[in-house]
């Protein structure tokens, strides 16, 4: 069998694979092909070079066969059919190459249209342009485990490996301290980024330094997500406790543009109520505040680091997937614990050691 014959059987099934076209293109439609993508669009939105799709070189079989001239080689009526709805003629890239559907060959622009009238004519705007498209690139999974952090990658194939940031919550739940830290000290860099000379300033005059890590938040969230979750009927819930964090602002004197004493600011009471199970409360006492977590989690969202942001979002999901009484969340929730604790002792050299 010929090349070209190879060719011309793989095109006509290709063509067997199209979705029919509309009478006209009105809009842009992509054909999805085992050779390429093409796309179809008028060719008003053609002209427009500033915000039209990039129109690139149609694959070869498809090009090969839209130029012959013989008989029996170029696009048949049903195939003209399929690309180009009853339009006479159908662009292929640009100006200078038209296909006519009933010479069935590639004509200028020039013959396609005589006398040829002005763009602003609107004379030709839905007739259709075929265009090669780009195929789109598969990005390469990263190799390393802080970029696929940040990327939300599926860098792992444990528990919890699935869910958004889940590269983390896998690191907890395998006891994996030296994973833990390495992607803490990519936020603990982000945060000192951001913070910047402050707070440099700041340890300078306390003469303390402290890292990051996702650990605290982490856990403050799961105890709140697993107070949404309470339920009576599960057993793990039945000496659950309902504990209220309040927090009173501290006031303030306050002065007016005279210099006019103005009276005392400050003083708002915050205050949120907790449902948490006995295995928890000693990680409440370290985590837990009066805005139930809201206030720490806003703070790690503002400094835009995406893998502890995709990780906020994954706990949430994960409490709700799994009940608190299956093995994996126990182990999950002692270890979650454990490392919290650990990071408390050890903040001033959590990613030193």
């Amino acid at each position: 069998m010929s090349l070209f014959l190879r060719f011309f059987l793989s095109f006509s099934f290709f063509l067997t694979t199209l979705a029919a076209h509309s009478q006209q293109a009105y809009a842009i439609e992509f054909i999805s092909t085992e050779h390429g993508k093409v796309f179809v669009l008028p060719f008003s939105e053609f002209k427009q070079k500033d915000s039209r799709p990039v129109c690139r070189k149609l694959p070869p079989i498809i090009q090969h066969k839209a130029h012959q001239t013989a008989e029996g080689y170029n696009f048949t009526p049903e195939e003209y059919k399929r690309l180009a709805g009853n339009s006479p003629y159908l662009g292929l890239r640009g100006l200078d190459s038209w296909y006519g559907r009933d010479e069935r060959k590639v004509v200028t622009l020039s013959e396609a249209f005589q006398p040829t009238p002005a763009f602003s004519s609107g004379a030709y705007d839905n007739y259709p342009i075929l265009c090669g498209a780009d195929a789109p690139k598969k990005a390469a999974p990263s190799i390393n485990p802080v970029i696929a952090w940040k990327q939300d990658e599926k860098f792992c194939d444990g528990k919890f490996c699935d869910l958004s940031g889940g590269l983390y919550l896998n690191a907890i739940y395998n006891n994996d301290l030296a994973l833990v830290k390495l992607l803490d000290a990519s936020l603990n860099h982000q945060f000192r980024k951001k913070t910047g000379g402050m707070l440099a300033f700041a340890e300078d005059v306390t003469g303390k330094k402290q890292d990051l890590s996702l650990l605290p938040v982490l856990a403050d969230t799961y105890i709140v997500e697993d107070g949404k979750s309470y339920a009576p009927s599960l057993q793990c819930y039945k000496d659950a406790v309902k504990k209220t964090i309040t927090h009173t602002n501290p006031t303030y004197d306050v002065w007016d543009h005279r210099g006019m004493y103005d009276g005392v600011a400050g003083g708002e009471v915050h205050r949120y109520t907790y449902i948490i199970r006995p295995e928890l409360m000693s990680l409440c006492d370290k985590v837990c505040d009066h805005l139930g977590g809201a206030g720490e989690r806003s703070a790690v969202r503002s400094l835009g680091h995406a893998g502890a942001n995709n990780t906020l979002r994954g706990i949430a999901d994960m409490v709700k997937k799994s009940p608190c009484e299956s093995k994996d969340m126990l182990q999950f929730e002692r270890n979650l614990q454990s490392m919290t604790e650990q990071y408390f002792v050890n903040r001033e050299n959590w990613l030193a050691q």
